[in-house]
């Protein structure tokens, strides 16, 4: 019997997230290039986390590097967003400072709806 690997979402949208952000900066990350960043850098299980990513439409691989398709540009977009309205909420509202609202953010963007999402968007005043 094959054993499974499960994927933790979170895994995946921290993976697209790291890609959205080296790509702002100009450029295409390689599967290797992935240890040099500390966020996804202690995921032994890279290689199927790509994987998983590209049969799901998420990225494309070519020489150059791995690339966000449209669908997977959105996600990384979408938790992004979530990522900063939690750290604001935190550090807004709730008054934490670093690095606890850095960790809790990272905890926190994964959990957080399109719906709660635009609740705390309303909550800090669109910012």
């Amino acid at each position: 019997m094959l054993a499974v690997k499960v994927i933790a979402k979170a895994d995946i949208e921290e993976v697209l997230q790291k890609i959205y952000e080296v790509a702002e900066g100009g450029v295409a990350i390689k599967r290797e290039d992935f240890s040099k960043y500390p966020t996804t850098g202690g995921y032994a299980n890279m290689p199927e986390i790509i994987d998983k990513m590209k049969a799901d439409g998420r990225v494309n691989e070519t020489e150059g590097g791995i690339i966000l398709t449209e669908k997977g540009r959105g996600e990384a977009v979408k938790i992004i967003r979530c990522h900063r309205l939690a750290e604001r909420l935190l550090s807004d509202i709730l008054m934490l400072g670093e690095p606890e609202r850095e960790k809790h953010a990272c905890e926190f963007e994964h959990k957080i709806s399109e719906e709660a999402s635009e609740s705390i968007c309303t909550l800090l005043g669109h910012p």
